[in-house]
Order: structure tokens, then C-alpha cells, then sequence
């Protein structure tokens, strides 16, 4: 059975345009329908069970595998869902990586799995997939190990503790109460507003701009809170 069976269709394959697969270097990202890709490598339903199963024995996914709660449908797709608490401890991270090596990103409210993604999956930065010619399960396993590494970075607490407690600055509107504060951007070394309420935890904005200092992303929350800067409903 060819991986091209497997998936299920949802944009015909194409050699034209965006969709394509193949590698932005621009952006550092990876593109193309996953199930395109293992039919360009002549993966079937088996070569990507058994690249699976060699991927969870590789080092770079040792670091991830406490946050493992891929399904056993993403597992027979190829791929793997990691799930982590924010500094919050209210909402968690999910983190993917696909057969392909692409990593996308969502935030999850109210806790693991009892609340559809705050915000759209992202794209994140990737590295170039490399392949071994006449082998789908050896490629599988190098993607795997590449977007495992980049994915080992990007959790990595060491930043979140070498920012220490990010600052927290109270605020109401109607009787509501909000936390003005920020979070680690994942994209860069820099701190990304935040406005959440204060009795759930739910965000209500996150600045797609990064700032170079908490309290610079902090005094933006309140310009947005204030009106000052538009993008925030009460």
C-alpha cells in the first residue's frame, strides 16, 4: 500500500506552486502535503511504521518522549504530537512533527485536550530534510532526527529560566479581571505581549511582534489594553 493511499487527500498533488513539496530557504520551512512527499519517496504504510518505530530509539527523540501523546492514527500517519505546560500551567503547547520533518505549533486552553487550539497552527522554522537515495525508512529516520533536534531546541527551558519570572501587571474592565504580561517567543530571543484573563488563564492577545525586554513587551499589553493599540476585544 502506497503512502499516497494512506493519507487522505485534501489538495491534488501538484508540481506547480506553493504546495509542492520541497523546501523554502527563504523561511527556513518545510512545504508540500506530507502524503506527496512519501509518494516521491516510494514510502509505503510499512516503511513508515517501521521509520516510526526506529525514530523513538534515536537520542533526539529521547528529550521529547515525556511529552509524547501522539494518537495511534498519528502514529500510523507518521506523525508525532508533543504536548507541554506553558509557564502558565493553565494552557498547554502542542508541538508536531510530520513525516516530512515539518513542525507546526498550537496553543491548547483550558489544559490537555479539554479545549480545541487557541490559535491556528504555525509553521515553524525546520531543518532542510536530507534523503537517502533508494531507502524510505533510512530518509524517514533522518527527517525524524533533524526535526526532533530543532524541536529539542525550541522546548528547551533553559531561555524561559535564564529570563527568570516574567513580570505580571493586574488590570479590570467591567468588572472583568486581566493579567498584562508576556511570553518567550518561540520564533526568536524575544518576548512576545500577552493579555489573558486572570481567572482561567485563557489568552485574549499575543503580540505576533517580539520585543527585545519583558517590560517592553508588558508596556505594549498595556497600550493594547488601553486602546492606545488596536487588536485587543474586551
Amino acid at each position: 500500500m502506497k503512502a499516497a493511499e494512506l493519507f487522505e487527500a485534501t489538495r491534488a498533488p501538484t508540481d506547480k506552486g506553493y504546495y509542492t513539496p520541497g523546501y523554502d530557504e527563504d523561511a527556513k520551512i518545510v512545504v508540500g502535503q506530507v502524503k506527496d512527499w512519501m509518494a516521491r519517496i516510494g514510502a509505503t504504510a510499512e516503511d513508515i511504521a517501521e521509520a516510526v518505530k526506529q525514530a523513538k530509539e534515536l537520542p533526539s527523540y529521547s528529550q521529547l518522549k515525556s511529552y509524547d501523546k501522539s494518537t495511534a492514527r498519528e502514529a500510523k500517519n507518521g506523525t508525532f504530537s508533543f504536548k507541554k505546560p506553558r509557564r502558565d500551567e493553565k494552557t498547554d503547547e502542542k508541538y508536531m512533527v510530520y513525516a516530512n520533518g515539518q513542525i507546526r505549533s498550537s496553543s491548547l486552553g483550558g489544559g490537555y485536550g479539554s479545549e480545541p487550539p487557541k490559535h491556528a497552527p504555525t509553521r515553524l522554522k525546520s531543518p532542510k530534510p536530507t534523503l537517502v537515495a533508494g531507502d524510505a525508512v533510512k530518509s524517514l529516520v533522518k527527517v525524524y532526527d533533524g526535526a526532533f533536534k530543532e524541536l529539542g531546541k525550541k522546548m528547551d527551558d533553559r531561555k524561559a529560566k535564564k529570563a527568570g519570572k516574567l513580570p505580571e501587571v493586574e488590570a479590570s474592565h467591567r468588572g472583568k479581571d486581566y493579567i498584562l504580561s508576556c511570553e518567550l517567543s518561540k520564533f526568536d530571543d524575544g518576548f512576545r505581549a500577552l493579555i489573558k484573563h486572570k481567572e482561567d488563564g485563557r489568552v485574549s492577545y499575543l503580540s505576533q511582534k517580539s520585543f527585545d525586554t519583558p517590560a517592553a513587551a508588558v508596556e505594549h499589553a498595556r497600550k493594547v489594553f488601553n486602546g492606545d493599540v488596536s487588536g485587543f476585544r474586551y
